[in-house]
């Protein structure tokens, strides 16, 4: 992971799909200050809540990560050590990883919420069908009590 921590966190999974699916995460370069913009930017865009807004394939994600390491590998050449560069492959492996799996969990999420929306009936049916049930009841109990 590129900051060493997960963009979500809580104490059960229930607080964490909340916060995935309310809370924006916190910035990667405030995390871990050595971030580039341009990989923060990646991120975000991989992490973002808007589906037509977020990466829509692997590809497209690794377009960009390549060309962020072609353009950091060119400003590279001044005076910055090798170091850094065995860290980079970790660096947007988890990247990549990172908003693959957000990505898929909240297609598998939001289409899971969708469908069971539309087998659950909602409060408004409920609370129109109770007063029915409740006088059906008690004409059975009154009918009961007559013979």
């Amino acid at each position: 992971m590129a900051t060493g921590l997960p963009p979500f966190r809580g104490e059960s999974s229930a607080v964490i799909f909340k916060a995935i699916l309310d809370e924006t995460p916190t910035p990667a370069t405030r995390l871990n200050p050595g971030l580039p913009l341009e990989l923060e930017r990646i991120i975000d865009k991989g992490l973002e809540k808007d589906r037509d807004l977020r990466y829509q394939g692997a590809a497209e994600m690794r377009s960009d990560l390549q060309r962020l390491k072609r353009d950091s590998e060119s400003h590279r050449l001044s005076a910055v050590s090798a170091a850094p560069a065995r860290r980079w492959p970790w660096i947007a492996g988890a990247a990549l990883v990172l908003a693959a799996a957000a990505g898929a969990f909240f297609s598998f999420f939001i289409g899971t919420r969708r469908n069971s929306r539309k087998k659950t009936p909602s409060f408004w049916q409920i609370s129109q069908t109770l007063p029915e049930i409740l006088f059906l009841r008690a004409r059975c109990v009154r009918a009961s009590q007559r013979s």
